[in-house]
Parts: C-alpha cells; sequence; structure tokens
C-alpha cells in the first residue's frame, strides 16, 4: 500500500514540476482547440492529407494554447506555479507489510 506525504522540495524538483505542469497544460489545451477546429470546420475533402492534420496539431500546441493562456496569465501564471508546487512536495511512500493501512 502507498502513501502520499507533503516534503519541502529541491529547487531542481520545483522548477521541472512547474515546467512539467506549464507543458502539460499547454498539450491539454491544444488537444481541446485541435478537436474543436476538427469539430467546427470539417475537411471539404473526404481525403485530406495526414500531414494537415499533423501540422495542425502541432499550430494548436505550441501556438493556440500559449496564446489562451496569454490571454488569461493573470488566472494561469499562478494556477500553473501553484499546481507545480503542490506535484514538487508531493511524495509517496510504501507502507511497511506487517502494518495495518488503517492506522
Amino acid at each position: 500500500m502507498s502513501r502520499f506525504h507533503f516534503v519541502k522540495p529541491s529547487l531542481w524538483r520545483l522548477v521541472w514540476s512547474v515546467v512539467a505542469v506549464a507543458a502539460g497544460i499547454c498539450v491539454i489545451i491544444g488537444v481541446a482547440v485541435f478537436v474543436g477546429i476538427l469539430v467546427s470546420h470539417p475537411p471539404a475533402t473526404a481525403s485530406a492529407p495526414t500531414g494537415d492534420y499533423v501540422r495542425l496539431f502541432v499550430v494548436c500546441v505550441v501556438f493556440y494554447s500559449l496564446m489562451y493562456l496569454w490571454i488569461v496569465w493573470w488566472a494561469a501564471i499562478p494556477a500553473i506555479i501553484g499546481l507545480g508546487v503542490l506535484a514538487a512536495c508531493v511524495r509517496r511512500t510504501t507502507a511497511p507489510k506487517g502494518r495495518l493501512t488503517g492506522d
């Protein structure tokens, strides 16, 4: 059985956790924008080249996600830093086998 607890993170762990959270949020926003574009603007032909979809996905993840984060920077920056700090502080440990989990 594993359990979570909070510890003071190192500077590197803190920095990389904030970077990972920011990258994850950019990917989530980019995928949402990509799906929204595909749903609202279906391709004109039945067989669009695959490269067009790949380019659109990369543009959505790299450009549009950062644009949407920049629009709401006053909420996005504290949320990203807060989630990054929370992710850096949480550690998972395993409980000893002889100990009861309900303690």
